[in-house]
């Protein structure tokens, strides 16, 4: 059973975070708090499958909460506050601010409560365990598959979520990087979109397209902003840009199969979420566990893209 719970300030939680937590754990022997950015994309709701899967098999009590969406960062920040109050064996956090959230690492490490970084590295100089995505380097995926499809010269732009996220400003940077030192296409721009949405990333992509009507290729740095765009592509009689996104989520996944996106550079949110409890599990054990551990990151094209849908579509049946 999963329960979505509304916490009042006044019981030391913010009142628009949400939570969900497993039944028949309440004497479990660990207790976990994950604080991931949102719960509005595909993504994040295969996070919660996963570290809801791991709980249940390694009987911990877990707690997952969230701001309504990835721009609400004083609404995370109460919620981090109001966590280390409630005195868990560890915390798991995904921030939406990976620099505003350092203040917090000294004051868990202090109430004796492990700390752990989801989907999002510490800020820079901070060491705490992470699982994700080697994002740097799935940049430079996405930008050499736009390499391989567009013709020399083309003009390309990243559409990016928060920049203060370092998941996302490394994504952006390392497709950047690749094109302007790997490649012989044009670099554009690095449109931010803070808050990550399917609005967002319709948005940015109008905005381009005025901008750059001559643009031929886009890298968006999560699923829900790669739709956006394509919505946007379609609305503006524009299909011939080659979009290339990043997340394992369905509905990005079978815009690959039938074409209208070029490819998705994956991301395997419950693989994250499964792996986030068995490292901190481990970690709270007194084993020793890895400063990073990397979730697989593959491009999705039409060639492969029907093994991630089927392996997509068994997920949380492990």
């Amino acid at each position: 059973m999963k329960k979505r719970i509304a916490l009042l300030m006044l019981l030391a939680f913010a009142l628009t975070g949400c939570g969900t937590q497993p039944a028949g754990q309440e004497e479990s022997q660990k207790t976990v708090v994950a604080i991931v950015k949102a719960m509005d994309s595909l993504h994040w709701l295969s996070v919660e499958d996963g570290m809801q899967k791991a709980a249940e098999d390694y009987h911990v009590d877990l707690t997952i909460l969230w701001p309504e969406t990835e721009s609400d960062v004083e609404v995370q920040r109460q919620l981090v506050e109001d966590a280390i109050l409630s005195k868990p064996d560890a915390i798991a956090l995904a921030p939406c601010d990976s620099e505003g959230m350092q203040r917090y690492n000294r004051q868990i490490k202090d109430n004796g409560i492990q700390l752990f970084y989801i989907d999002e590295e510490a800020a820079e100089g901070a060491a705490y365990p992470y699982v994700g995505s080697d994002n740097y380097f799935s940049g430079k995926m996405a930008a050499q598959a736009l390499a391989e499809a567009l013709p020399a010269g083309a003009q390309v732009a990243a559409i990016s979520g928060s920049r203060n996220q370092r998941a996302h400003d490394k994504r952006a940077n390392g497709f950047k990087d690749f094109i302007e030192q790997e490649t012989d296409l044009q670099f554009l721009e690095i449109k931010e979109v803070p808050d990550c949405t399917l609005t967002g990333g319709r948005d940015a992509m109008q905005e381009l397209l005025k901008t750059y009507p001559e643009i031929q290729g886009v890298f968006c740095s999560s699923a829900m902003m790669v739709m956006g765009a394509l919505e946007q592509c379609k609305a503006s009689q524009r299909e011939d840009i080659q979009l290339v996104g990043m997340d394992t989520q369905s509905d990005a996944l079978t815009a690959v199969k039938n074409g209208s996106i070029l490819a998705m550079v994956s991301q395997n949110g419950y693989d994250m979420g499964y792996s986030m409890i068995e490292t901190i599990v481990a970690g709270l054990d007194g084993e020793e566990i890895p400063d990073i551990t990397y979730v697989k990151n593959e491009l999705i094209t039409q060639d492969n893209v029907d093994t991630f849908l089927k392996e997509y579509v068994t997920e949380g049946r492990k």
